[in-house]
This record gives C-alpha cells, structure tokens and sequence, in this order.
C-alpha cells in the first residue's frame, strides 16, 4: 500500500531458504537467545550493500527512543552486528555451507560507515513521536491493519517472543516494550502492568505458529522438545567480537574523538 500510494521503488533480497533455514535453525540449537540474530544481521548488511551499490549516503531506520529505549540485558539479547558468533554457531551446528547469505564483518562496516560515510539515520528520533497517532495515521492514509503484537509481523519472531522466550529464558519482551512507553509518557503504569496479565498470544495461536516453525525448520517434534530442554547458554561460550568492539568503541569515543573535535576547534 504504501509502495504504491507514495510512488516507491521496491528492491528486495530472497536470501536462499535452505541455507537461512539452517542458519537460523543453528541457534536455535545453540540454546542462546538471540535467535534473530542472523535475520537483523541480513536486513542491515542487505541495506549497507545496496547503499554502497547506488551511491546512497543514508539508510532511514524506524528505531527510536519513544518506543525502544529500554532494552533486556545485552545476555537476552547480545549484538546481531558480530559476523564472528553467526558463523562460529553456523559452523558448529549447521549443514549447508554459507554461500549468499548476506553478511558484513566488523571491519567491512566500518569501511562503509567511516570510507564511504553511510549512515543510519534514525529519522523518529528528530520528531515528537507518538506511537498511537503513528497507528492512526497508517491506518487512515495506507489501509493498515494491526497484527497481535510488537515485531509479530513475522511469523517466527511472533512464536519467538511468545514462547521461546518466554519458556525457555524466562524473558517477556513486553516488559521492555511497555516500559519504553511509559519513560514517554504515551502509556500509565496500570495500564502497562494489565497488558502484562495477559497472554503475548492466545493458546491457538502459539500452538499453530508452533506447527509451521517445526514445518519451516523440517524438524520433528520431538527435535524441537529435546532443544527446547536443553539449558540456555550464553553467547559468550560462542565465538564472538565483544572485545574488539567494546575495544573499538572505547577508542572511538576517548581517543579519535576529541582529537577531531580539537582540530576543528583550531580550524
């Protein structure tokens, strides 16, 4: 609707089913809980690629304060950027071999963030965002119709969030969520804590996005019990870059910074 209203170009990216299917598949068995790690790693290095292919200097991103500025601790939720962790899980517990699955390392970022000065520019935060008056507006100008939930436009991140989370870490995103809205004045207390009381989704709904998970991973039922018993384990017991980047980030910010802000100060 929105394509079509606004007069928008459409590109996409079919990344090859059978190897994201084992991807994703892996840290599901890697019993870490990030487990859409590997499809938000592919959304933004798609993006990046496709900038650097069109010469465009700006990606717009729907992230904002509003609504997303509280997080889950970084153990639920640990960086979808570290290249490193998606191929140590992949390679430790996948089948296809990695081939056009869209993936940038930490240095190959930096190059199209700081070479070729792409940025993410999260366009919310430059005006008073009002998740409500959001909604009214898709709805009277693009027909758009809610789905039960925050990110539930995706079949698996909806059973994800619903009950994998839920069952097996202990974590309820809505928590976070709800929270955001709160910080912003856009929702009571109360209000946030009878929404709580509630089921993410109703029982039918869990068990038939239950059913077509299992179906999509082409696993039996009993694989995906025998995984979902097993402990949670942390990211860290993976491969990862968490000290380069936090290495990286610390230099950044107390190093490189304030030298360029001195040398502009002296110019």
């Amino acid at each position: 609707n929105m394509l079509n209203k606004l007069d928008l170009d459409l590109i996409t990216n079919v990344v090859n089913w059978n190897e994201f299917r084992d991807i994703q598949l892996s840290f599901f068995k890697a019993s870490v809980a990030n487990l859409e790690a590997p499809t938000d790693h592919a959304i933004f290095a798609t993006l990046y690629q496709k900038a650097k292919q069109y010469g465009i200097k700006y990606i717009m991103s729907g992230s904002n304060i509003v609504t997303e500025a509280v997080f889950v601790p970084e153990s639920y939720g640990y960086n979808f950027w570290d290249s490193k962790q998606i191929k140590g899980i992949h390679k430790r517990f996948g089948k296809v071999k990695m081939k056009s699955f869209p993936i940038i390392g930490f240095w190959k970022r930096q190059y199209y963030m700081r070479i070729l000065g792409i940025k993410i520019i999260d366009l919310l935060n430059y005006l008073p965002y009002d998740k409500a008056k959001a909604i009214s507006i898709l709805k009277e100008k693009f027909d758009w119709r809610e789905y039960s939930g925050k990110h539930h436009e995706s079949i698996i991140t909806r059973f994800h969030q619903s009950y994998i989370l839920i069952k097996k870490f202990g974590v309820d995103k809505r928590k976070a969520h709800l929270s955001s809205l709160i910080y912003s004045g856009q929702m009571k207390r109360e209000e946030a804590l009878k929404e709580l009381e509630q089921d993410v989704c109703s029982p039918d709904m869990v068990q038939e996005d239950r059913g077509y998970v299992i179906k999509k991973w082409r696993i039996s039922e009993e694989e995906f019990e025998s995984i979902m018993e097993e402990p949670p384990k942390s990211y860290k017991v993976y491969p990862n870059q968490e000290r380069l980047m936090k290495l990286y980030k610390l230099i950044l910010y107390n190093v490189v910074v304030p030298i360029k802000r001195n040398i502009f100060k002296v110019s």
